[in-house]
């Protein structure tokens, strides 16, 4: 088997370790989204499609062909999309599915097809909308361009899915031809599933008079839908894996066992038949079956929390062996499979290792590595995770995660219990959380204690109804086995969710161990779990609670920590979100109350808009450098490090600074701001000098001291924070327009857009079209008004965003004002049309209306008030023009058109014109009118001429009226 890189060259390992870093790491790298994900192979396995994370947040839909070592992009998404799924619809085209989503807003699924370029690595207009409701259910690769689509065609809330099998053209157009839907109804269907491999289809249904959720099925060349399983409130796990007989599936359950094993499963009579796989320790996760045979191939389990896969095929087992000899302590996912062309997509990946993603060609017998996940990682030296393991005075054998940092540790062990409790679990994987926490030299101890899953049906139920009892027995004796193999000098306990309540417990019952508390979006009041809302006291509610926690009869004050603060003895950081409808605020708040209420050391952080924890990189950032600090402050830890490692700690310092002054994510507090930005200054981070700047400009916390202002502004420019030249410009722009002031606008443009500061490109682009400041330069025009393109660019054919009304003044400034001549002038003008969208030639402005607008009368809201030329010199006044478009051309609701506005004015005794405002507008036929106004906002000394003048976005003129504002006018 040969491993080889993009460049051909024998991939020797992974990483060289004597190679690695063992730095800090900056917190920003491993609190980020992955680089590469969503790995697909085509139906002839001969191209993989993925997706790449691009700069600001922007993502790209490739292609790479392994055959080739070609790489295109096949389509660009602006940072406020999210790419959720694709699919292949055959080997030329992609189903994909997206969705808007911003701070402010969560748009809906929205759907399209991407077609693959034919030749050569440049993209085509090649991505289309569906504007169809409903969904892919399969692709059918033995049939170009045919696909399964599924739609609900109900009436109001009846839901009456239908199946058809479609083109892309029939989607594209919302042909669902009669003669193109399956017959394969079946009644109060919510959902249908097919099986490409066994041509099996799948249905789901819910009898509500029963409370049960069932499955049925129907195989190929019958008629008649039979039931599979029905499943209730079951404590116990039923999966159906596949069909490998007539009328006899694979499926994963522990029914009759304790086990969660592979068994033959006969609906007809709904018995389970042959055992075929049972490990002796560890629940199945996962089993597959082999297409040529129909019998199983793998197995899957968490064999000390890691996933390990068996195998029972040995073309499988081959490819596995060939990627997992790199290293045993590695896990492979297998990601994609194309079993009739024998290629595969795997992921490599560990604790310590964020992972890499292969191509497998077995036909070659070939390797081929496609994609780290977190590039930015690879140079540094993360920490392994080992396995502890000890009996419980139950009997069962309890397994703890112990994370070691690789150096400078500074002997302080972190007790971190999990989530749920029940059901739930910890894995050995890579967890940001983790790293960071080991990289800063704490080791983090976590616990599989009893209730936890994948270790068997008695071990769960073991744990129910054992809040702050056998569950922290068992963190306690992993605990005492991580204390006889390591020293420690101190401990903390730490935990979200059910782990905040564990974590809290811990130090109560062991208050000499445990020098800190760090409770995370907990429960600590546990009799409010059965009455805190009209919903928490329905039957219903109370046995799916009693089942977790024990009955609230059988609940005392032992078990919740608001009645024992008075036993907490360590410094608590107590970390909740005002949006938290799983655990809930109230709780929080109680134990924020009593603990205040005994006077305890307690310190919090309840972040706005957050629910059950951090949904955000940024939000995870900040939260888990506050722990940080809280952990170094209490436990007296040292934070000298080399000095390679203060700009990070820096950084962090200029983190929390923002979260207490700008971020409006927690309460604000700009003295603890302005405090952390001081200490980040000293350090040199520019951000925080800058933000020290903002401080004395706008007076916060301090006097307003613009000098002073201008000195951190300055401090920060020099070392390289981008906004900072950008507001240095942008003070010398608001200065008396003196020649010297419009070369420093200039220059300082430049060394923000040279410093990585976005927003500072189009006003260079203005200074360098239009010679303000620095001389007029066509290619480096060009050259920025493509970067801020790309910027704005969002999907193919949707507008693009003319969100900013610089955006929008300074394009159009560029187009109607900049002096070049002959060919650089129609490049720049081409560019600019090229990508708002092409000239209708036939394009023209119909007025229907123009004059005097605003209040008056008889109605209280804004109507024209006269059609008139002549406007009263008034300030106030309001001069509007409606209109509309006319156009010979044939147009759909995708298409935009764009053009220019103008407004201007000049007195009696003026020359020439001066601009008021410029704006581009976007056009679609089918909405009629459009307006545009301006308002007088200071009185004239003598008769003004104001005009407003349309233009296309080549500059070519279309229309123009104008006004004559004077006393003569006024009433």
């Amino acid at each position: 088997m040969r491993i080889i890189n993009r460049t051909g060259m024998f991939f020797l390992g992974l990483f060289f370790s004597h190679q690695l870093l063992a730095n800090l790491i900056p917190i920003e790298k491993l609190f980020q989204a992955p680089e590469v994900a969503l790995y697909t192979l085509s139906p002839d396995g001969q191209q993989v499609a993925y997706y790449q994370l691009m700069p600001q947040g922007h993502s790209e839909l490739r292609l790479f062909e392994p055959s080739t070592d070609v790489t295109t992009k096949l389509l660009h998404v602006d940072s406020s999309f999210v790419l959720k799924s694709y699919d292949w619809i055959d080997n030329d085209t992609i189903y994909l599915t997206f969705r808007e989503e911003t701070a402010k807003r969560t748009g809906d699924l929205m759907k399209g097809f991407v077609s693959l370029p034919k030749q050569g690595n440049t993209a085509d207009n090649n991505f289309k909308y569906i504007a169809a409701s409903g969904l892919l259910l399969n692709s059918l690769p033995d049939q170009t361009d045919r696909f399964l689509f599924m739609r609900d065609e109900g009436a109001g809330d009846n839901i009456d899915l239908k199946i058809y099998t479609l083109t892309t053209d029939d989607l594209l157009n919302q042909r669902f031809a009669k003669n193109n839907r399956l017959k394969l109804h079946l009644d109060d269907a919510l959902h249908y599933y097919f099986d490409r491999q066994t041509e099996t289809w799948f249905a789901v249904t819910f009898s509500e008079k029963k409370g049960e959720l069932l499955l049925h099925y129907l195989r190929k060349g019958t008629e008649n839908w039979q039931k599979f399983y029905a499943w209730r409130d079951n404590d116990y796990r039923f999966e159906p894996v596949a069909l490998i007989g007539q009328d006899k599936f694979l499926v994963l359950t522990n029914k009759e066992t304790d086990l969660v094993a592979a068994y033959e499963f006969f609906p007809a009579t709904q018995t389970l038949g042959k055992l075929l796989y049972e490990h002796e320790k560890y629940d199945l996760q996962a089993a597959t079956v082999s297409p040529e045979t129909g019998k199983l191939s793998s197995v899957s389990y968490f064999r000390n929390s890691r996933l390990h896969t068996e195998y029972f095929s040995e073309k499988n087992h081959k490819k596995s062996i060939s990627i997992e000899h790199f290293d045993a302590e590695k896990q492979v996912y297998l990601v994609a499979a194309n079993e009739e062309t024998d290629r595969y997509i795997y992921l490599v990946t560990a604790s310590n290792f964020p992972g890499v993603y292969y191509y497998v060609d077995g036909t070659t017998d070939t390797t081929l590595k496609l994609g780290s996940v977190l590039p930015d990682l690879e140079k540094y030296r993360l920490a392994p995770t080992e396995t502890l393991h000890s009996t419980n005075d139950l009997g069962f054998e309890v397994e703890g995660l112990l994370t070691r940092p690789v150096n400078n540790s500074n002997q302080t062990l972190l007790v971190m219990p999990h989530g749920g409790p029940i059901g739930v679990r910890d894995y050995d994987h890579f967890d940001p959380q983790i790293q960071y926490l080991a990289n800063r030299g704490f080791s983090i101890l976590r616990v599989n204690f009893t209730g936890s899953s994948g270790f068997g049906k008695n071990f769960l139920g073991q744990g129910k109804g054992q809040f702050g009892r056998q569950i922290e027995k068992d963190i306690g004796l992993i605990v005492e086995t991580a204390r006889q193999k390591y020293s420690y000098q101190k401990a903390c306990s730490i935990g979200s969710s059910y782990g905040g309540y564990s974590a809290t417990m811990l130090a109560i019952k062991d208050p000499e161990f445990y020098q800190c508390i760090i409770a995370m979006y907990g429960i600590y009041d546990l009799p409010l779990l059965f009455n805190s809302s009209n919903y928490k006291v329905t039957e219903s509610y109370r046995e799916s609670i009693t089942e977790i926690v024990g009955s609230d009869a059988a609940l005392t004050q032992e078990d919740s920590p608001i009645y024992l603060v008075d036993k907490i003895k360590a410094p608590l950081l107590l970390i909740a979100g005002y949006a938290d409808d799983i655990s809930g605020i109230e709780q929080s708040n109680r134990l924020k109350y009593m603990l205040n209420l005994y006077d305890k050391n307690v310190d919090t952080m309840f972040y706005y808009g957050v629910g059950h924890g951090q949904r955000t990189f940024y939000g995870e950032q900040h939260q888990n450098v506050y722990i940080s600090e809280f952990l170094h402050k209490h436990l007296n830890l040292s934070s000298e490090k080399a000095n390679a490692d203060v700009a990070i700690i820096a950084n962090e310092l200029a983190i929390l600074g923002d979260v207490f002054t700008f971020d409006r994510v927690v309460k604000k507090d700009s003295v603890r701001g302005f405090n952390y930005y001081k200490k980040s200054s000293e350090l040199g981070h520019p951000r925080a000098n800058f933000n020290i700047g903002v401080y004395h400009e706008q007076g916060i916390h301090l006097e307003k001291d613009l000098a002073k202002a201008q000195e951190y502004y300055q401090i920060a420019s020099e070392n390289g924070y981008g906004k900072a030249s950008f507001v240095l410009a942008n003070r010398y722009k608001s200065s008396d327009s003196a020649e010297s002031d419009l070369a420093a606008v200039a220059n300082y443009m430049e060394l923000a857009v040279e410093q990585g500061y976005d927003e500072a490109i189009l006003h260079l682009a203005e200074a360098k079209c239009l010679g303000i400041g620095t001389t007029q330069n066509s290619q480096e025009c060009l050259s920025l008004l493509e970067k801020d393109m790309d910027l704005t660019t969002r999907l193919p054919n949707q507008p693009i965003n003319l969100s900013g009304t610089f955006r929008l003044k300074t394009t159009a400034k560029i187009i109607m004002e900049n002096k070049f001549n002959g060919l650089a002038q129609q490049e720049i003008t081409n560019f600019v049309t090229n990508r708002y969208g092409a000239i209708d030639p036939t394009f023209a402005i119909k007025v229907s209306n123009y004059g005097l607008y605003g209040k008056g009368g008889w109605s209280s809201r804004e109507r024209y008030l006269e059609q008139t030329y002549q406007i009263p010199n008034k300030v106030g006044s309001q001069i509007r023009v409606s209109y509309g478009f006319e156009s010979n051309l044939q147009t759909g609701p995708q298409q935009f058109w764009y053009y220019i506005i103008r407004w201007s004015y000049k007195g009696a005794s003026e020359k020439d014109y001066n601009v008021l405002s410029y704006k581009i507008k976007s056009a679609q036929y089918h909405r009629i009118i459009r307006s545009t106004s301006i308002e007088i906002t200071e009185l004239k000394n003598e008769d003004t001429e104001y005009k407003v003048e349309f233009f296309q976005l080549d500059g070519t003129f279309l229309k123009a009226l104008s006004f004559n504002v004077s006393d003569k006018h006024n009433p």
